[in-house]
């Protein structure tokens, strides 16, 4: 019997334990952030920042559009505004690849430096 007793008791306090444990408070703005809270900055959209970040690593990769690979080349200022005019449209293309890792913000901006590419 009081070996029952002891493992009753052990029991009940392993279960408080476990429920003091499992007792957290949750951040409600970690949780649920606000929709937008980072503004797309569109007012100087040049090649040096922030499409030569984008190209770079979505496009100019191994394999796809370098120098002596796929075409057309992504890789330089030069090669990239000479194919500006495709780079939206292909980055916006359902078959393509690139089209799950463009956000909003960086279309938007791609969209813009395509329509006027500067350096």
């Amino acid at each position: 019997m009081k070996l029952f007793k002891q493992g009753l008791g052990l029991l009940v306090m392993i279960s408080l334990f476990g429920m003091l444990l499992s007792c957290y408070y949750d951040k409600e703005d970690q949780l649920y952030p606000a929709v937008s809270t980072v503004s797309c900055d569109t007012s100087s959209v040049t090649y040096t920042a922030p499409i030569k970040t984008f190209l770079d690593s979505r496009c100019a990769i191994s394999g796809c559009h370098q120098t002596a690979q796929q075409s057309p080349d992504l890789s330089s200022f030069a090669t990239a505004s000479a194919a500006a005019s495709t780079i939206y449209g292909a980055a916006s293309n359902a078959n393509h690849a690139s089209r799950f890792t463009w956000s909003a913000c960086e279309k938007k901006q791609l969209q813009l430096w395509c329509a006027n590419p500067l350096n």
